[in-house]
């Protein structure tokens, strides 16, 4: 008799501690209501650049440690800063949003969300010896439940538009802009851009094929740009031909031919039957008044030069104003 009592009553505190669990499990609760200003975001990036943007929030409820994050979608071009929120009710918070384009391709359109997930809650333990092991089986199996009920819990929040910002980021064209002039390119598939500008006043893009850029992420400090397009000021209204002849290293280079790129006139010089080829072994020189925009291409880039070229978009943004 006294056996069956004590299995009576480490069934009867069992079931209690499973009722206990199944009312106290996050999902029980009323989830906190979300206000996100603006309500959604539309973003473009170019590749090789970063934007950065400020998005407020507020809550229905009081939110302790609630952890901030990205849809995996989105999780390689979005830096979130704070991770962690807390906030009283009614309260708002700003959350800084540092996007980039630098893993996509022109043309790409990533859309997800940004969500505010609770902070996971202790376990509860009891160490009374007596029934440990009941215990132990209804932890292991009420663990499971909870996983299950937060996976729930996440698929019912991506339906509950007022609780996610929906982020969309559209990949353009990559840019270089100097004064009036903006010129596009189109990427090469799977190659990389790197811009910069130089204290000289020359905006200059790198662009990298996918073997050079393999290099440079092992650390390569040698690797060489596969093209450099840049930008250069022209405040004398030099012709390119006049340009040509005021460095000495533009005329250094084996053969020089005309020929028109987006309707400018150009002077390509080429070194490629030389022996010893200089580094670019190609470059395109193009007449935009007071700016020279210049297109170096290196060895291994040099055969495809008219292609990248015939690619390019100059615009006097001055004029379309």
């Amino acid at each position: 008799m006294l056996g069956i009592h004590i299995r009576t009553k480490l069934v009867v505190a069992t079931l209690l501690m499973v009722l206990l669990g199944v009312m106290f499990v996050p999902g029980a609760l009323a989830k906190p209501q979300l206000e996100w200003l603006p309500h959604n975001v539309s973003i473009e990036v170019e590749p090789g650049r970063e934007t950065t943007l400020v998005v407020t929030v507020s809550s229905s409820k009081e939110i302790d440690n609630g952890q901030l994050s990205v849809s995996p979608e989105l999780a390689d071009y979005i830096v979130i800063e704070p991770t962690v929120l807390n906030l009283r009710k009614h309260q708002t918070q700003d959350v800084t949003l540092t996007i980039s384009g630098n893993e996509a391709m022109p043309g790409d359109v990533l859309e997800g969300f940004l969500e505010v997930q609770s902070a996971k809650k202790a376990k509860p333990r009891d160490t009374e010896d007596h029934w440990n092991e009941d215990y132990d089986r209804w932890e292991s199996n009420h663990y499971k439940r909870r996983k299950e009920d937060d996976r729930d819990d996440r698929a019912s929040k991506k339906s509950d538009k007022n609780s996610l910002l929906a982020i969309s980021i559209s990949i353009l064209e990559p840019t270089v802009t100097l004064g009036d002039v903006r010129v596009s390119y189109e990427l090469p598939e799977n190659w990389k851009r790197s811009p910069f500008d130089l204290a000289d006043g020359t905006f200059s893009d790198a662009v990298y094929s996918p073997e050079s850029w393999e290099r440079i992420q092992g650390g390569s400090l040698a690797t060489a740009p596969d093209i450099v397009l840049s930008i250069i000021p022209n405040p004398a209204n030099q012709s390119i031909i006049e340009f040509q002849n005021s460095d000495g290293w533009y005329g250094s280079y084996d053969s020089t031919t005309f020929m028109m790129v987006d309707g400018r006139a150009s002077l390509i010089l080429d070194d490629r039957s030389d022996g010893l080829p200089s580094n670019p072994t190609v470059i395109a020189l193009i007449d935009d008044g007071y700016q020279i925009i210049s297109v170096g291409f290196g060895w291994q880039s040099a055969d495809s030069y008219d292609e990248f070229l015939d690619s390019l978009v100059i615009e006097n943004v001055g004029e379309s104003q």
